[in-house]
């Protein structure tokens, strides 16, 4: 019995390191979940499930840890169809009303001015006012419209005596309904916010398109000290104020190989690298024209530009939001029981925002791919761009001596393998799809 006891411990402590190899830390896996959603959610409903099962909500969050952050939220509509050769480029241009709409939520949260007016007026009878401006009209003389109207009908009517029409019967009144009484109700409130954004990141991406309708982008930005920090590191150059963080794997075997999560990764990530420095990730997409390289080539372009202008926002900007909301309704009754209602609504959603030239050193592209989008069955080109302080000091320095001692460099940059595809397109059914998700101790 001791020996069989005794072999039973050592296998146990024997196998557990293997046990716990076997596992994989938080802070070392990538999001590489490729969707499977119900086709019946939109993306609101999977921004709520993707908060709820992380325990976030929308607004201010606290960690257990300690640091606060802020979560904000945006969609915007895919309003190409999927017929149209511009699909694919108006999901880029989804991701970026999406982010507009966060930005909107952390600006108001800044602080917001609000306008309102309104006017809520019941009447009887007819104002003495108003009756006698009437009477006083009626009593001016005849204008010359006045003057040209009535020579008009007099020449009609002799036209039509002349074809034997019998004027001399009075045609039958009109039935004028006197109004008893009347309510107005008018409404006009407007909302103004303005400020200058900072360190928001997307945390999260998801992607919906239903068969029959319109599809649509949503995001899930955070905002913490973290990433302001970075961020002012990156439009100052002074990077005193970073902290370093745990180490993890090589950035590049962070990025998701999966390239159906890749097609719904949009805007910036902050993560850490094996030596515990922090690293922002910017990820871009381009749409090709054609099916010739030379496009492909423009593609890629167009993708890190799009990477590019992303690490800008998160720099920082300005942005300025307007909200007009007007309602107005008013009914009148009539002698005899009748009423007449008319109503009218007007709505104004307005965000603008801007970031002046800044001149960013140590942008570096680390992968490039392309994949072909399986609603419609046409190609998108992806960058994925990084940056860092070390990165930036680096590439400092690199010019510095350049400007001293110019030279030539070449070298040799690999292509990414072409996928084979159809031609057309696969319009019928739903798509559903989510990026990767941010790190969370990273921000």
């Amino acid at each position: 019995m001791k020996r069989i006891l005794w072999l039973t411990v050592v296998l146990a402590i024997v196998g557990a390191p293997f046990a716990f190899a076997g596992e994989t830390l938080p802070e070392f896996q990538v999001d590489q979940e490729a969707s499977n959603y119900p086709t019946d959610r939109s993306v609101r409903d999977e921004i709520d499930a993707y908060l709820g099962s992380k325990g976030y909500n929308m607004g201010d969050n606290s960690r257990e840890s300690g640091g606060d952050f802020f979560i904000a939220i945006g969609t915007g509509t895919i309003q190409a169809s999927r017929k149209s050769p511009n699909y694919l480029s108006s999901r880029i241009n989804a991701f970026e009303k999406a982010m507009a709409k966060a930005k909107k939520q952390m600006v108001q949260s800044i602080g917001i001015k609000i306008q309102k007016n309104l006017l809520s007026e019941y009447t009887e009878g007819e104002d003495p006012a108003v009756r006698k401006s009437k009477d006083a009209e009626a009593m001016k003389s005849p204008g010359i419209l006045d003057k040209t109207t009535a020579l008009v009908n007099a020449k009609l009517d002799q036209m039509l005596a002349d074809e034997g029409v019998d004027l001399s019967k009075p045609a039958p009144a009109e039935i004028v309904q006197q109004v008893v009484s009347s309510e107005v109700f008018e409404k006009f409130t407007r909302t103004v916010a303005n400020a200058r954004v900072v360190g928001m990141q997307a945390m999260k991406v998801f992607e919906t398109s239903p068969d029959g309708n319109k599809g649509q982008i949503g995001v899930i930005t955070v905002y913490s000290e973290k990433l302001h920090q970075m961020a002012d590191a990156m439009f100052s150059g002074n990077s005193s104020s970073l902290s370093q963080g745990s180490p993890k794997r090589p950035i590049i075997n962070q990025i998701p190989s999966d390239k159906l999560v890749l097609l719904s990764t949009f805007g910036v990530q902050q993560k850490t690298d094996e030596n515990g420095r922090l690293v922002l990730v910017a990820f871009g997409q381009g749409i090709p024209k054609t099916n010739s390289p030379r496009s492909l080539d423009a593609a890629y372009g167009k993708a890190k530009i799009n990477a590019m202008d992303a690490l800008r926002s998160f720099a920082g900007e300005i942005a300025a939001v307007e909200n007009d909301v007007y309602e107005f309704e008013s009914v009148q009754e009539l002698e005899g029981g009748m009423e007449q209602y008319e109503n009218e609504s007007y709505y104004k959603d307005k965000i603008k925002t801007h970031a002046a030239a800044l001149k960013i050193s140590g942008i570096a592209t680390i992968k490039r791919w392309e994949a072909v989008h399986p609603l419609v069955n046409k190609k998108v080109a992806g960058v994925v761009i990084t940056w860092s302080p070390s990165s930036a000091a680096k590439a400092q320095r690199r010019g510095a001596k350049m400007a001293t001692q110019p030279q030539k460099k070449t070298g040799y940059s690999s292509q990414p393998k072409s996928e084979v595809y159809k031609s057309g397109s696969n319009q019928g059914g739903s798509y559903r799809g989510s990026g990767a998700a941010a790190d969370d101790d990273s921000f």
